[in-house]
């Protein structure tokens, strides 16, 4: 990568004064300080077998959930569900438990279902760097493990997803070894080389850089890979300020696939992509294959990203952060700082505004 391409300007302090970029060339060692801490850590679930796990919790607080229900979809029999709101589902009962992740604490949507599975006698325990959760899980003798904060929650998945790990673990209710981190980490650390600043592959760049004015797809079969898809979409939506629609396979070709039949200028303008692993269905491969050649036919462009590593973690967590990569490439190309999130500050604002005045 050259220092005066488009994309470089992210790589310079002035460009990217948070240093977002420094937090996702951090993310190996992120992600042995958080197995680190989850080990010597409380235990959060107390000897408690749910017979399920609801994980709770908003946007980046929320994506290790959607990797743990990857996890224990492909290597476990405990159903694991994600809650993104206000109410917990009504099959939570106590027999069942709900882990709250919260990075800041404070989230609205987590905390009014923190009292309602208080209420309904659900198992808690929490994630958090502090707040307000962590201020109600201590009054409830609720075990809650601190993490460390000062980072945007986007940029904490290591801390708010590995404890997750651990706590089922610690429980046999997940077959997860504290080594598969330590693999995760070496399998993200090649991917960082290799398509990081002065890495010798250029693909994700050379992609982000063509979406800069683009329709931005991410394809992905749903299962092992539906969680990484997301993680890029919110990645590109935060940090590079860009719309990014998610399509997952083989439910795609059951419907959105009606949509590339008549070519247009947002067809032709359309920057996909392909997220596959060896080890999905194959068929659900070949379907992915044959819309990508509609994709390129239609005018478009289809670039495919693969996971390093050989576990299931080291997989997810490899293709994740080459997702982390696009997002700071498109900021670069779009000239934008990938931190700050001022739509959400904005509205956050507005709402606690309009709740006062009540």
């Amino acid at each position: 990568m050259t220092g005066d391409s488009p994309t470089g300007a992210i790589l310079r302090p002035e460009n990217d004064p948070a240093d977002m970029k420094g937090r996702v060339l951090g993310f190996p060692d992120q992600l042995r300080a958080a197995r680190d801490a989850a080990v010597r850590g409380p235990d959060l679930l107390g000897n408690f077998h749910p017979t399920r796990v609801y994980v709770v919790g908003m946007g980046g607080s929320a994506i290790g959930g959607d990797f743990l229900r990857t996890y224990a979809e492909v290597l476990s029999t405990l159903p694991v569900e994600v809650v993104r709101g206000y109410e917990l589902p009504r099959a939570a009962d106590d027999t069942t438990a709900a882990l709250f992740v919260s990075y800041s604490g404070g989230t609205e949507e987590t905390l009014t279902a923190w009292e309602e599975a208080g209420r309904r006698e659900v198992r808690r325990a929490c994630i958090t760097s502090g707040g307000e959760l962590a201020a109600r899980a201590e009054a409830a003798g609720v075990p809650v493990l601190r993490i460390p904060g000062g980072m945007p929650p986007r940029s904490a998945l290591g801390w708010t997803s590995v404890p997750l790990f651990q706590a089922l673990a610690r429980e046999g209710r997940l077959p997860f070894e504290v080594s598969e981190v330590e693999e995760a980490a070496r399998a993200c650390e090649a991917m960082l080389s290799e398509a990081g600043p002065g890495g010798s592959d250029p693909a994700v760049r050379r992609w982000a850089e063509a979406a800069k004015e683009a329709l931005i797809l991410i394809h992905a079969p749903a299962a092992r890979l539906g969680a990484v898809a997301t993680r890029w979409a919110c990645q590109i939506n935060e940090n590079g300020k860009s719309l990014a629609h998610v399509a997952l396979f083989p439910e795609h070709n059951h419907n959105e696939i009606v949509g590339w039949e008549v070519t247009s200028a947002l067809h032709r303008s359309a920057c996909v992509a392909f997220l596959t692993d060896d080890r999905v269905h194959p068929r659900v491969h070949r379907r992915m294959e044959i819309v990508a050649e509609m994709v390129e036919r239609s005018g478009g462009r289809a670039t495919w990203f693969r996971p390093k590593g050989e576990g299931l973690l080291a997989r997810l967590y490899s293709l994740a952060v080459l997702g982390d990569l696009a997002s700071l490439y498109l900021a670069a190309a779009r000239g934008v700082d990938p931190t700050p999130v001022a739509s959400i500050d904005r509205l956050k604002s507005r709402l606690a505004a309009e709740t006062t005045r009540e």
